[in-house]
C-alpha cells in the first residue's frame, strides 16, 4: 500500500514538474516563485563551441534563461539541455545574476542510464511547430516558454525573482 502510493504522488509530482503554458499566460510571479521559466527557441546556428545546445543565462534581459537547440534537435537533446539548466539553477541560483554560457558535451553511456522525462517529446514536438516569434537578443525564431521547479530553494537562502 504504501509503495502504490509513493508511486502515484511520484507520478503526479513529475507531471506536473514542467507544463508549457501559452506565451500570452506568461508573466512573471511574485514573492515566492513555484516554478521558473526557461524559454526554449530553435536557431539555424549557435555560438562557436555549442553541441546540440547551448544554455544561456541572461540577468537583465527577459527571457532570463534560454536553451538554444538547433533545427535537428532530439528528444534527448533536449532533455540534457534541461537537466544543464536544473544543474546550473541548483549550484547558482534559480534566476541569474551573471551573464553565463553553457556548453555541455553530449552524454557518453559510460556516466550511467540516463532517466528520462516522459514530457520531452510533446514539449519538442510543440517547439518544433511554433510560430516564430521576436526573443530579446536572439532574433526571430520558432519559440515555447516552459516552466520547471526551483532549485536554489533551502541552499544558503535564496535567490530573488528579479522581477
Amino acid at each position: 500500500m504504501t509503495r502504490a502510493l509513493t508511486l502515484t504522488l511520484l507520478a503526479a509530482v513529475l507531471a506536473t514538474a514542467v507544463l508549457p503554458e501559452p506565451l500570452s499566460s506568461q508573466t512573471p510571479q511574485r514573492g515566492r516563485t513555484r516554478r521558473i521559466p526557461v524559454m526554449l527557441v530553435i536557431t539555424e546556428t549557435l555560438p562557436p563551441g555549442g553541441g546540440a545546445f547551448v544554455v544561456e543565462r541572461r540577468p537583465g534581459v527577459e527571457p532570463y534563461d534560454v536553451i538554444r537547440l538547433l533545427p535537428d534537435a532530439t528528444v534527448e537533446d533536449l532533455a540534457d539541455a534541461i537537466r544543464t539548466i536544473m544543474f546550473a539553477r541548483r549550484a547558482a541560483g534559480d534566476w541569474p545574476v551573471e551573464r553565463q554560457t553553457l556548453r555541455v558535451q553530449p552524454w557518453q553511456p559510460s556516466h550511467g542510464a540516463r532517466q528520462p522525462y516522459p514530457w520531452v517529446p510533446r514539449v519538442l514536438d510543440d517547439l518544433k511547430r511554433a510560430p516564430e516569434q521576436d526573443v530579446a537578443g536572439i532574433g526571430r525564431v520558432k519559440a515555447v516558454r516552459i516552466y520547471l521547479p526551483p532549485q536554489w530553494a533551502g541552499r544558503r537562502g535564496a535567490r530573488a525573482d528579479p522581477s
